[in-house]
């Protein structure tokens, strides 16, 4: 099918570009990491990663890159993304969170596009544009400042540019060549996109079956080279070594064997692999220190076998049935994610089945997964790393229903659109619930922001203390009594129950902060801030042994007009807790909390929660 872009559909896409682009710039202020995200990264998300990366693109600004020893460890094409975002004068980190962000938006013209290709109902392709647009896996991955940022976007155009060049009798050999350009500097960017010109170029043989067919994938791994080669060369002349990729593919071999516990001495640790190498007298991401990493994961395939492929059982299991999870607020792409993790692959193996002799579609479907099982799913896995991995399920449920429309179709017109309604419905309601969440949670992030500068400057309203808060059984067997105005707690037997809580009525949109601390003669308690109808929880922390304990919550009341104060029975193997509350302090921001009136007992007739359960 020839899909292009007519005039309707490319105001469609802009639209959901801007939709893409308002979820990312949500997800950048939820995040955090707005004041110095260096050291918020460190805290959250692989942030020891991105000073390197910054150094690099210094080093490449200031013509240094050569004489850098790191640059052996890292392949340039990431820092010289982030060299590009400075010299259009984009300085600050999180301007370049944007533009990663803008980057990432690409992929939704483009996911519209391998769609149409596939011959997918224009209203299906729509919809896969769409959910490309805010599926949290893609919308908050594509805004930390790693290298993997990019690894969708980067597979989706490859995928794009293969089914354009092939999907014609005489592939144009300057755009075979410049795909080849394209997937060798996307290699540069993200290493483990290596191997992938190996299996378009086998995909282009099969389409065409006859020498012109060899001679387009020959031309697309001749392009693939000159960037390659360009690195090799370079590393060559500098630093006496052909080295097409980076130094740290020895390194990722060894530690990814470290993945499950072992005898053998691997280590799923950084700091590990650095003090074997020290040992040895060589360097973590040097050249001898990734050939002896190599040869000892090759002597561990020789030697212990078994153990090899257990690791790569574990990493297939999980590289596809567990994934990032971001906002899980929204209930709908939740709801989606756990279903494609759990159905994902029994939908590509019916939709590989059903699209056998469809060429395109095989492609789309079948190559993000398999490359991930061939790739990552070979050397080390982490889930940020095959955020791609959804692409094929989302694109195989999107083919099998608009399968599912054509054969409906054919009975009746009318069933067939309301079949195509379906997933329509399901798409705008999913666009939605993420657009609300996402606006929910920053308006969050921003307030507890404004909450916490105001606590450093010591201009938050005074609290209500534990001797003006109400506290009231949450089921009939809990027991509370009062020493002067410590609390003392015996709970109920049940794991996880809730068993006293106290109503503080709060302004809407308040910031509440929380400060607690006592002592837990038996068994362990969970102290949290819960909305007022106690469905959900805004801040929760547990407390599973015996002992001293104290801690502070900060939770975003939102639109209710109260908070509640909720301690649990956390005892993991049953039975009841005992404990004595020394000290509740309540605060809010921008105004005072009220003490309000006393929290409802709930007896018997309670519908207690799970602090693990409460959403």
């Amino acid at each position: 099918m020839k899909a292009g872009f007519p005039f309707a559909a490319t105001i469609r896409l802009a639209m959901l570009v801007a939709l893409g682009m308002a979820v990312r710039l949500f997800a950048i202020e939820i995040q955090g990491g707005g004041t110095d995200y260096i050291t918020w990264a460190r805290a959250n998300y692989f942030g020891g990663i991105t000073p390197l990366y910054l150094k690099l693109a210094d080093a490449l600004l200031d013509f240094r890159y050569a004489i850098d020893e790191t640059a052996l460890g890292y392949p340039p094409g990431y820092p010289a993304v982030l060299a590009a975002f400075k010299l259009l004068g984009l300085e600050d980190l999180q301007s370049m969170r944007v533009a990663q962000a803008a980057i990432d938006c690409a992929g939704v013209p483009l996911s519209y596009y391998l769609l149409r290709r596939a011959g997918v109902h224009v209203a299906l392709a729509l919809c896969g544009a769409a959910l490309y647009a805010v599926y949290p896996l893609w919308a908050f991955g594509s805004t930390f400042l790693l290298a993997e940022f990019a690894s969708p976007v980067l597979l989706l155009g490859a995928l794009a540019l293969t089914v354009h060049c092939a999907d014609r009798e005489r592939p144009a050999t300057a755009l075979l060549a410049a795909t080849g350009g394209y997937l060798g500097v996307a290699a540069l960017i993200r290493p483990d996109l290596l191997m992938l010109p190996g299996m378009l170029g086998a995909w282009i043989v099969w389409r065409h079956t006859n020498w012109r067919g060899v001679a387009a994938a020959g031309v697309l791994l001749a392009g693939f080279a000159v960037p390659m080669s360009g690195w090799g060369l370079h590393n060559r002349l500098v630093h006496g070594h052909w080295i097409f990729s980076t130094t740290g593919g020895g390194n990722a071999l060894w530690e990814g064997l470290g993945a499950l516990p072992n005898p053998y001495g691997f280590v799923l640790d950084d700091l590990a692999a650095s003090e074997v190498l020290r040992s040895k007298g060589m360097k973590r991401l040097s050249v001898e220190g990734d050939r002896y990493f190599r040869s000892e994961y090759f002597r561990a395939w020789r030697e212990h076998p078994e153990f090899v492929l257990s690791v790569i059982k574990w990493r297939w299991t999980n590289l596809l049935t567990d994934s990032e999870t971001w906002l899980p607020e929204a209930e709908s792409t939740s709801r989606l994610d756990r279903f494609l993790d759990q159905c994902g692959v029994l939908l590509v193996l019916v939709a590989a089945i059903a699209f056998r002799r469809s060429p395109v579609r095989l492609l789309i479907v079948v190559v993000p997964v398999v490359y991930a099982l061939a790739s990552i799913g070979m050397t080390h896995w982490e889930p940020r790393y095959v955020r791609y991995v959804h692409l094929s399920y989302l694109f195989a449920l999107l083919m099998l229903l608009d399968l599912a429309v054509v054969q409906v179709g054919r009975f009746s017109r009318r069933a067939g659109l309301a079949v195509l309604a379906l997933p329509c419905a399901a798409t705008a309601w999913a666009a939605g619930d993420v657009v609300a969440s996402a606006r929910y949670e920053a308006d969050a992030a921003r307030a507890i922001a404004l909450a916490g500068a105001a606590e450093e400057k010591g201009t938050l309203a005074p609290g209500i203390d534990l001797c003006r808060l109400d506290f009231e059984p949450a089921v009939a067997a809990a027991r509370l009594s009062r020493r002067g105005c410590d609390l003392d707690l015996v709970t109920s037997p049940e794991p996880f129950f809730y068993q006293a809580a106290a109503t503080v009525p709060v302004p809407e949109g308040s910031v509440v902060i929380l400060r607690y601390a006592g002592r837990i003669e038996t068994g362990g308690l969970a102290v949290g801030l819960v909305t007022e109808d106690d469905a959900r929880f805004i801040a929760q922390a547990s407390h599973p042994a015996a002992g001293e304990f104290e801690g502070r919550l900060t939770g975003y009341a939102g639109r209710g007009d109260a908070v509640r104060v909720m301690v649990s029975n956390f005892h993991p193997g049953g039975g009841s807790s005992q404990a004595t509350l020394s000290r509740v302090e309540v605060q809010c921001h921008p105004v005072a909390c009220t003490a309000g009136a006393p929290g409802r007992q709930t007896g018997q007739d309670a519908n207690p929660k799970s602090p693990h359960d409460a959403r």
